[in-house]
């Protein structure tokens, strides 16, 4: 009878065990993440970034908008590599208007990112671009924090960035 409930209890444990392995799984599948005390974010490569990508460099949460109205409604928007706006459509007695694409290269995006974080402290601490000159001409901002904490970098699996940690 002791063995019988032993039993049920280590087969109810290894369940649990196994059901909180797989979630963990499944949510490290979906995100990556590093952390480190100096990173690069290098937007040189290929491909294009959406409208909803977004990148969280510790508690910042930056999102990708390609629509240029959108823009303007979070402190932390970036564009997308092609942000829409709407214009007035040739024959104005039909009064409709039709989309324009606005395109921004990822160079651009590293260098917004880049501006913001060196212009916007923490409470305790501001970011630290270390190469600018890099960031200016190819697109891989580096950075590390003033207080020498640990930077931690977040971004979906599909995001068009790597992530090196450097220190």
């Amino acid at each position: 009878m002791l063995l019988s409930s032993f039993m049920k209890y280590a087969t109810l444990l290894l369940l649990t065990f196994l059901v909180s392995f797989s979630l963990m799984n499944c949510s490290s599948e979906s995100s990556r993440n590093y952390t480190g005390a100096h990173v690069e974010l290098d937007f040189s490569g290929p491909g294009e970034i959406a409208g909803g990508s977004w990148i969280k460099v510790d508690d910042i949460r930056f999102e990708h908008y390609d629509r240029h109205s959108e823009l303007s409604t979070n402190a932390f928007a970036l564009p997308a590599t092609a942000v829409f706006f709407e214009v007035e459509a040739g024959d104005r007695a039909a009064g409709g208007t039709e989309l324009l694409a606005e395109p921004f290269t990822r160079l651009d995006i590293a260098i917004r990112v880049g501006n913001f974080l060196s212009q916007n402290p923490g409470p305790d601490f501001r970011y630290e671009i270390s190469s600018p000159q890099l960031m200016m001409l190819t697109g891989k901002l580096r950075f590390r924090r003033s207080d020498g904490e640990p930077i931690t970098i977040t971004l979906p699996k599909d995001y068009p960035v790597l992530v090196s940690v450097l220190e």
